[in-house]
């Protein structure tokens, strides 16, 4: 696959998600297909989803409004952006420092607090495949 471009994906917003405190996000609406439109973007990952990030909390990184792609069949990469779920069933997008064979180091994507987070804790990461202004936005 190396030096091919992907093809165009219509990939659906499956979500919108309120950041809260201490970076965790709520999710306002979770269904697939529910109307929340979707994102046009190069991906290989066939899974590939985008949430719609409300909040000031990651600025200026990624601002009110808009998404981010998740594309959970890719290896998240160091310093590179994370969705972290939490089995207490949090969920947050952070920055990822560092993965250990027993915890991973993730910081906040403004650059605020570090969190260091023991595998028993994770219930997943995925990777952020893209941060998308509103404008790529697209209706059903």
């Amino acid at each position: 696959y190396a030096g091919r471009i992907s093809a165009v994906r219509a990939v659906p917003v499956v979500g919108t998600a309120k950041m809260g405190d201490h970076g965790y996000y709520e999710e306002l609406s979770s269904v697939p297909g529910a109307g929340d439109g979707h994102i046009e973007i190069h991906t290989r990952d066939p899974n590939a989803y985008a949430l719609r990030l409300r909040g000031d909390s990651m600025m200026p990184a990624i601002r009110d409004g808009w998404y981010v792609v998740i594309e959970p069949n890719a290896a998240p990469a160091v310093g590179e952006y994370v969705l972290v779920k939490l089995r207490n069933g949090k969920k947050m997008v952070k920055e990822l420092l560092y993965q250990r064979p027993d915890s991973i180091a993730v910081i906040s994507v403004n650059g605020g607090e570090r969190l260091t987070l023991m595998n028993e804790e994770l219930e997943g990461i995925q990777a952020v495949g893209a941060v998308v202004p509103p404008s790529k936005w697209r209706p059903d």
